[in-house]
């Protein structure tokens, strides 16, 4: 399961078709409450996490998820319409694995999904 940070639902629906071909189920959280934290929670494989958001930190989302055993190995991927190289490195310096500026090649994201899932698995 990929686990979508973001507000905007219709950015969430953009991310499955893009994502589709992974065969993964793309459950979207609208803030830190929504995220499945706990024990019982599905299992999450991919998270992603849109810096674009204006009610969501990003880095505090990342440094909360980076802290539970059960996130340890899970791929962060930041995604972004705008491009900040200093934001990217404060994201990286937090846990994130990597970052994609949505609308330059979004079948891009496609394929950095793969390798952080492939990477995870091995």
């Amino acid at each position: 399961m990929i686990l979508f940070i973001n507000e905007d639902s219709s950015r969430t629906e953009s991310i499955q078709h893009i994502l589709a071909p992974l065969g993964q189920e793309v459950l979207q959280a609208e803030d830190i409450n929504h995220i499945p934290l706990d024990e019982g929670s599905p299992s999450i494989d991919l998270v992603l996490i849109s810096i674009d958001a204006q009610n969501i930190d990003p880095l505090f989302v990342i440094e909360k998820i980076r802290n539970r055993e059960m996130f340890s190995r899970t791929p962060i991927l930041v995604v972004t319409a705008l491009s900040s190289p200093l934001y990217f490195i404060d994201t990286f310096e937090k846990g994130a694995s990597d970052y994609f500026v949505l609308g330059v090649d979004d079948t891009a994201l496609l394929g950095k999904a793969l390798k952080l899932l492939d990477k995870r698995d091995h």
